[in-house]
């Protein structure tokens, strides 16, 4: 495979801690990686965010809600802005992730297991008490409801 072919896709979505965002950014700077950052409607002074070595590219802002549809939509605008670049791998994280392994490391790993998908359910027995609830019942209203501590909203939830 041609070099220029093996590429990775770094698409983050951040909301805060800009700080941990850059570091990020600084460990996921490489020549064989682009970043794709969406950085929340919400955030109303955009950092600067920086890279030597990587392209980054900021997305159109969606104005995300935990748990309801604009989640969806956000990760949707990372991928089709990435898509354009054909890149080997994808990678969706959160811009509060940090890797545990160097990019040598991480490429190393995805060309020895070229081709390979790593996406997976855990069996439902094996589901946390904490997780339970965020995937055995329906949130409805999420957009109106969010996390706020009016009377209200706590009535949607």
């Amino acid at each position: 495979m041609n070099e220029n072919q093996y590429r990775h896709a770094y698409l983050i979505m951040a909301h805060t801690n800009f700080d941990q965002l850059q570091a990020l950014i600084d460990l996921l700077d490489d020549a064989r990686n682009d970043i794709y950052l969406h950085i929340d409607k919400k955030v109303q002074t955009l950092p600067t965010i920086t890279a030597k070595h990587s392209g980054v590219f900021l997305t159109d802002r969606v104005n995300v809600v935990w748990g309801s549809y604009s989640q969806i939509q956000c990760e949707m605008t990372l991928f089709r802005a990435a898509a354009e670049g054909h890149y080997q791998y994808y990678h969706l994280i959160s811009g509060m992730d940090l890797p545990l392994k160097s990019q040598d490391d991480i490429h190393g790993f995805f060309r020895e297991h070229n081709g390979k998908e790593f996406i997976a359910i855990d069996p439902a027995e094996e589901i946390t008490k904490d997780f339970r609830p965020r995937t055995q019942y329906y949130h409805l209203l999420t957009d109106y409801a969010g996390n706020g501590k009016s009377l209200f909203r706590k009535g949607l939830r």
